[in-house]
């Protein structure tokens, strides 16, 4: 596996094709308002952040960002109808993720 690792942060080749990952996209349907609240106040408070909301895209947003590392939450699609269970968004460079690298990344 840590070769795997090696070559996407490589960039992987392909006939000639180079290709490599930049961020990483993560979309969970379904999840309810409750759980979302209780998140969204816990990781602001614990990076010190504050939670936007937008009336394009997503409504409510959190970014962290530490020059090297960043972490995108989004909530709820603006055009989505009002429910208790929306999409939330994860959006993270794969560097970000890892563990184990030697390197702090989000834990």
């Amino acid at each position: 596996m840590p070769e795997i690792h090696e070559k996407i942060r490589e960039g992987l080749h392909m006939k000639g094709v180079m290709v490599s990952i930049g961020r990483i996209v993560i979309d969970f349907t379904d999840v309810y308002w409750d759980f979302f609240n209780e998140f969204h106040k816990r990781i602001c408070h614990y990076y010190g952040v504050r939670m936007t909301v937008g009336e394009r895209g997503f409504q409510y947003r959190i970014r962290i960002n530490t020059g090297e590392h960043f972490l995108h939450l989004s909530y709820r699609l603006v055009f989505a109808p009002k429910t208790r269970k929306n999409r939330l968004r994860i959006e993270a460079y794969p560097k970000s993720l890892e563990s184990g690298s030697g390197e702090e990344g989000f834990t």
